[in-house]
């Protein structure tokens, strides 16, 4: 061939051969540039399956457009019918080649993985699977760009099945095992290739080897690679966990896109080394050994996965959940002064707090909702990440005294609007604006309004208007939670309630306000709980029944009697079922005292309501933590800090379960990525812990007699952690007296203390230990939910 012309290109020289193709470098005579040919081989040519293979091959390439697949010019046909592909020349080398050498650095091995993941996933939106991915196959250029080829095996979903049943197509050593048992396959064989490739690149040497091709296959289906690790140098316990979750045998296991290992290929090399994303998946699996208590725990492991991929990726809403699901936006501030936030904000909490009350309705919650306050998601986006039908949407135009809002409500499924509505009035007029939208939306969505609903809609918690201005502008300070936003907040609601006189709601909020200062580690002095009481007694003098008086009273005992704390939710509870903040205590109030398997139903019903809450995120992943099932904790924990690398709760939570498996080095990589952003309490909790992982004994003792001390002394959780970082450096009575002081404050989690926490194990032999926990043992069987 070289040296002779097929249609307009001249055959230079012959670049190389496979079992689908020989390639000839050639001059294209029309357009001046240097091309290369792919022809069928000779004794091919008769085959019309081949050959049919081959045309897909050029439609499947040319069809995808993308930096990392070869560009396809044309398919054409030489005077013999002999079928060929014009593509772009590219200078450099193959994988094979490269690989040939040893293995590849970490970084660079990395960088290929990612550009060969970045055109599959082209490739795979278009519905096509390559089902040859081999580093003979993989072509990297001169630059670094990693050039896909030959997707002469890619099976379009649109196209006849080539493949006759029972044989299989590629290179054995990169198959997967369903490939290699002649199925049906789909873009998860071309996840374990890559897997096999990327094992190659870092380790010089195939996962699955044999001395024939079925030897090979054997080995694919039932051994396992050795650890990376113990081959090379410098690879991660991470990346060795996206490999094991890559080269999984059974697809469902698999990465189920090349997206999720496109987002774990990149987040090795920019997200903090701290947290091993998505590693160590299935941590039942030891590499080099085939386990099969593996596969008998593989429903547990399974379901923990799906429970994590619950709270990261939203699914479709079912239309029979879906009819009655709602999330109001924040009503947007399209008033000149931007002071007017506050009355936005207040005017879509009000909304909410109605609708929830409406007990046929599912309503996201504020805290959920105010994330999207200036976001540039679709409202279709938007419902499918909050697992809702409708949303709604408007805003409010304030000055001085007068008001103009509108509002829509939009189905999302169908991306159409029910209803629009605009309301022109007074200030004096806003609680019959509230009423009417919440009444609109209820009638839309064809909600029963019996007469209890009737009153809630009618309700006005506070008659006068400018003591309700008063409120929503505290309201909106709390929220900030700083030492001067919650000043203001008290001097708003001093103003409010003199003009509204003892208000349970005002006198709700500035109970709220007082606990902050102490919840938010902002004062270390109880006399502001000693005033958040105060206002519960008030409101008790005005209404003996109030919730909103049983809410206070449920924050004041939080952690200092957390059962009476528990009767106070669940009064708030009876009153509202979906009232977010007493569903969310109480939630953790059962799981810290070990009663999680009981109120599934409840924390259900939170992460329905907000699912979008750090603390409701990592809430589902506690019982696992309590129970000893370290690996159902860790695969949620580790997807929540991937998806959101400022996520302090769920980071802060996942360096007590490394800690716990006994990862203490991952554990302070962690710590340190916290404590350098900085957060509050979880800035706190997290220096202290790393202390003590790290024996620094003066400094534990130090935090035990300064300001963390004084505020464990009024909170069992901290007693208790206090206590666990007493026991790591060797402290041992000072442990137990902290021990103590937080079983006194009613930490009674009897199976976790006795049996399960790993970090109080040098203490469980003393006599002072086990004393304590008859005491507990019985505390915790008497005490019913």
């Amino acid at each position: 061939m070289v040296g002779k012309t097929v249609s307009h290109y001249k055959i230079l020289e012959k670049l190389g051969e496979g079992g689908m193709g020989v390639v000839y470098k050639a001059q294209d005579t029309k357009l001046k540039r240097t091309v290369a040919l792919k022809f069928l081989p000779a004794e091919l040519t008769r085959d019309p399956e081949a050959n049919q293979r081959f045309m897909h091959e050029a439609q499947a390439a040319s069809a995808l457009q993308h930096n990392n697949v070869a560009t396809i010019h044309e398919i054409n046909e030489t005077e013999d019918r002999q079928v060929f592909i014009s593509m772009d020349c590219y200078e450099g080398e193959t994988l094979k080649d490269k690989t040939q050498k040893g293995p590849l650095k970490v970084e660079e091995a990395i960088d290929i993985a990612i550009q060969i993941a970045e055109g599959l996933k082209k490739a795979h939106k278009k519905g096509i699977v390559h089902r040859d991915i081999k580093p003979a196959n993989i072509f990297i250029t001169e630059d670094g760009v990693v050039k896909i080829l030959d997707f002469g095996l890619a099976k379009l979903g649109v196209q006849t099945k080539l493949t006759k049943e029972g044989t299989t197509l590629g290179t054995v050593a990169y198959m997967s095992p369903e490939q290699t048992r002649g199925e049906e396959v789909d873009h998860r064989t071309d996840i374990w290739s890559l897997g096999v490739v990327l094992y190659e690149m870092l380790t010089g040497r195939l996962p699955f080897k044999g001395d024939y091709d079925q030897a090979v296959v054997y080995s694919i289906l039932n051994e396992e690679p050795r650890r990376p690790t113990s081959l090379v140098k410098g690879i991660s316990a991470r990346l060795e966990g996206i490999l094991v979750r890559a080269l999984e045998k059974d697809p469902d296991d698999r990465y189920q896109t090349i997206t999720n290992l496109l987002s774990d290929l990149e987040f090795e090399t920019s997200g903090p080394k701290s947290v091993s994303v998505k590693s160590r998946i299935f941590r039942g699996r030891i590499w080099g050994i085939r386990k099969p208590v593996f596969y008998s725990g593989l429903a547990v492991l399974a379901a923990s996965v799906v429970l994590a991929v619950r709270f990261i990726l939203a699914p479709e809403p079912a239309a029979s959940e879906a009819e009655r699901s709602i999330i109001v936006l924040p009503f947007q501030n399209i008033s000149s002064d931007l002071e007017q936030d506050y009355f936005c904000d207040g005017m879509t909490e009000e909304i909410i707090a109605t609708l929830s009350r409406l007990g046929d309705l599912l309503v996201i919650s504020r805290s959920s909702a105010m994330t999207f306050r200036q976001t540039d998601k679709t409202i279709p986006e938007i419902a499918r990440m909050v697992n809702v039908r409708y949303v709604l949407e408007g805003s409010v135009r304030k000055a001085g005294n007068d008001l103009r809002i509108t509002a829509q409500l939009i189905d999302s499924k169908k991306d159409a609007h029910l209803w629009a509505e605009h309301y022109t009035g007074t200030l004096d007029d806003i609680f019959d604006i509230q009423e009417n939208v919440s009444r609109s939306i209820a009638n839309s969505l064809k909600v029963q309004l019996g007469s209890d609903v009737n009153k809630v809609l009618t309700e006005r918690p506070i008659s006068e208007v400018q003591a309700y201005e008063f409120y929503l502008k505290a309201r909106q300070e709390i929220y900030r939670i700083s030492e001067e936003s919650l000043d203001r907040a008290v001097r708003y609601l001093e103003k409010g309630l003199e003009i509204s006189g003892d208000n349970p709601l005002l006198l709700s909020c500035m109970g709220n306000a007082y606990f902050q200062y102490w919840n938010m580690g902002i004062t270390m002095d109880e006399g502001y709980l000693v005033k958040a009481k105060d206002c519960a007694d008030r409101i008790f003098k005005t209404d003996p029944n109030s919730p909103h008086g049983r809410m206070i009273l449920g924050l004041f005992d939080l952690f200092i009697n957390p059962q009476q704390s528990i009767r106070q939710f669940q009064t708030v509870l009876a009153d509202n079922p979906y009232d977010e903040e007493a569903l969310l205590w109480l939630c953790i109030s059962f799981v810290h005292l070990g009663k999680g398997d009981e109120v599934d139903h409840l924390i259900d019903r939170l992460v329905k309501t907000d699912p979008l809450n750090p603390l409701v995120k990592i809430l589902p992943v506690l019982p696992f933590y309590y129970k000893g099932e370290w690996d159902s904790a860790l695969i949620p924990l580790e997807n929540l800090c991937w998806s959101d690398k400022d996520d302090f709760p769920a980071l802060w939570h996942c360096t007590r379960v490394l800690a716990s498996c006994g990862r203490q080095d991952e554990a302070l990589s962690i710590i340190k990525t916290v404590t350098e952003k900085g957060s509050s309490g979880f800035l706190e909790f997290s220096r202290l812990f790393g202390f003590a992982l790290r024996g620094e004994k003066e400094k534990i003792l130090q935090a035990a007699k300064g300001k963390w001390g004084q505020y464990a002394r009024r909170d069992y959780i901290c007693s208790f952690w206090l206590a666990q970082c007493l026991v790591l450096v060797g402290e041992h009575e000072k442990a137990m007296e902290w021990l103590e002081r937080a079983v006194n404050l009613g930490f009674i989690n009897y199976p976790f203390l006795n049996d399960i926490d790993p970090l109080l194990e040098n203490i469980r032999s003393e006599p002072r230990f086990k004393k304590l926990m008859e005491r507990v043992k019985k505390e915790w069987e008497n005490f019913e939910v």
